[in-house]
């Protein structure tokens, strides 16, 4: 994939099929303390077959930390 990069590990994968363009993703988090400061990572790889030979692009990488108030 020239020019696509992959910024997290493949830990966990979800497959979403998109409507008019955008797919939805939603992530549940207990309310628990346990899971403050922990580093939630996520990439999307959308298909594009114009893009390249396996036709998927990837998206820049999101970073997400939970805390509380």
């Amino acid at each position: 994939m020239p020019g696509c990069d992959l910024l997290v590990t493949p830990d966990a994968l979800e497959f979403r099929s998109a409507n008019a363009g955008a797919a939805e993703w939603t992530l549940s988090i207990p309310n628990n303390t346990a899971l403050v400061g922990v580093f939630i990572h996520q990439q999307a790889l959308p298909f594009d077959p114009t893009a390249n030979a396996l036709g998927l692009a990837a998206s820049n990488g999101l970073l997400m930390v939970p805390g509380i108030r």
